[in-house]
């Protein structure tokens, strides 16, 4: 320390950020005069693909030293919750590159726009338009109003049509918006709350530094305090909560039952993003495990590794049950809903225009940061356009489904190189989904689209890929 600021290390000198705010190896933090940016520099100067060379080659020699560029700390790699021995730090780095298809605003915004233009309200107008005649295509005449389409839905942005929380301030001290740049503290107790500002700004009720929390993950929680609060997910820091509570009414019927079943969050009922499939503060092998009582372990266990099980349980081993389904692509592990990292694709079925047309799989990029970890895929129709009609329908093969035992991958992987805090439990595997395989299981509707096992909800926000 020195002039009343903090020189962090600049662990890879090599990763050339822009603008470079390190200074001779460097970055100068002063507690009195935040720089956000630089703060996000010094996290990716770790959390990259080579990891931090430069602090690692400063410490070789050092008695009792035995860290790595990629393991910078020498230790398992590991928590005491979700006990996952990672390989190596994760990339966030390359995970927030703005060329992917899916990322959070770190490293640059994701959208140009906050409102849509009435050139990109047309455009989805015109999608929805053609969507309706089975492709054909039709003029859409006059300019179409930005109102709310249905009375459950509209378009237009995130902003635009208030999904985000307006009581959420950035550390920035925007309000968030659909064009703006958020930072690693936004999600994560980097040292963001002042003493000063408990009780002042909302979500501030304790002062959280860099050096641990209570939460897990050291992700913020939504009740802005550092006691573990399992449905106070990070997520409804920004993302509205309310919109993802009971839908009941707004989609089409599915099995007797209406509405977004995996939409009604932190409720009692089995439903995708109900309380049973928020996992936060269980240990280990129990995250994978179902509910107390429901059914016994080796039912269960067989059950998701056929695709089959379709009651409460089956939740992730990150604890957060949003990861189900948004985790950037099946070939992400730790770290996917920070983004698409590479840019990479993944495999779905085709989106034939009829219930009875041939399938064929192909490659789709992973947009709203779908799918999730690994046993969950998304069809997102024909071409990037068919991601914003308003209606998905299993007669265009789009919409979401699991991988069942007759798929080409199991409902939850194997991994390589685990290693020895998690086991197979005795059961068959593949290892087609990334170093860790895929550790989550999506139980609300099991099967794939040729057999029919999917939602065709009716959507509530339409927007496009990208404004």
């Amino acid at each position: 320390m020195k002039d009343n600021k903090i020189y962090l290390r600049n662990g890879n000198t090599g990763l050339a950020q822009t603008p470079d705010k390190s200074v001779a190896g460097a970055y100068p933090w002063n507690p009195a005069s935040p720089d956000n940016t630089l703060m996000d520099q010094f996290c990716f100067s770790c959390h990259n693909a080579t990891g931090a060379p430069a602090a690692a080659a400063a410490l070789a020699g050092v008695t009792g030293y035995t860290g790595t560029a990629l393991n910078p700390f020498g230790d398992t790699v590991s928590n005491d919750y979700d006990q996952v021995s990672r390989v190596n730090v994760v990339n966030a780095y390359d995970q927030f590159d703005t060329g992917n298809s899916s990322h959070h605003a770190v490293r640059g915004a994701k959208y140009t726009n906050k409102t849509l233009s009435a050139a990109q309200f047309t455009n989805i107008s015109t999608a929805n338009y053609n969507f309706q005649l089975q492709g054909v295509a039709a003029p859409i005449t006059g300019t179409k109003s930005y109102v709310a389409m249905t009375s459950t839905g509209g378009a237009g942005t995130m902003y635009s049509l208030g999904k985000f929380n307006t009581l959420y301030t950035t550390l920035d001290g925007t309000v968030l918006a659909d064009n703006m740049t958020i930072h690693c503290g936004d999600c994560h107790t980097v040292g963001q709350f002042r003493a000063a500002d408990v009780g002042v700004k909302p979500f501030n009720k304790a002062v959280i530094g860099a050096h641990g929390s209570g939460n897990e993950y050291m992700l913020r929680n939504a009740n802005g305090d550092d006691t573990l609060s399992k449905d106070a997910l990070v997520c409804y820091n920004c993302h509205n909560v309310s919109d993802y509570g009971d839908q009941a009414g707004e989609g089409s019927t599915f099995l007797g039952t209406v509405g977004f079943r995996h939409n009604n969050a932190n409720n009692a009922n089995g439903d995708c993003n109900g309380s049973p499939y928020n996992t936060a503060g269980m240990i280990g092998r129990a995250r994978l495990e179902p509910k107390e009582g429901a059914i016994t372990d080796a039912v269960f266990q067989d059950q998701v590794n056929t695709g089959k099980y379709a009651g409460t349980g089956g939740s992730n081993i990150f604890g957060i049950k949003c990861a189900n389904c948004h985790n950037a692509s099946d070939k992400k592990t730790f770290g996917g809903i920070h983004g698409n990292a590479g840019n990479a694709s993944y495999n779905s079925y085709s989106g034939a225009k009829t219930a009875s047309g041939a399938l064929q799989v192909v490659s789709r990029k992973p947009y709203r940061f779908m799918p999730g970890l690994g046993n969950f895929r998304y069809n997102g129709g024909d071409s990037a356009d068919q991601w914003t009609v308003k209606t998905v329908s299993s007669a265009n093969k789009q919409s979401c489904y699991t991988l069942n035992g007759i798929s080409t991958s199991k409902s939850r992987t194997t991994a390589d190189q685990a290693g020895a805090n998690i086991s197979t439990y005795g059961l068959p595997g593949s290892n087609d989904n990334g170093i860790l395989g895929s550790w989550g299981a999506c139980t609300d509707h099991a099967g794939t689209s040729i057999n029919g096992g999917q939602h065709d909800p009716l959507r509530t926000v339409l927007r496009p890929l990208t404004y």
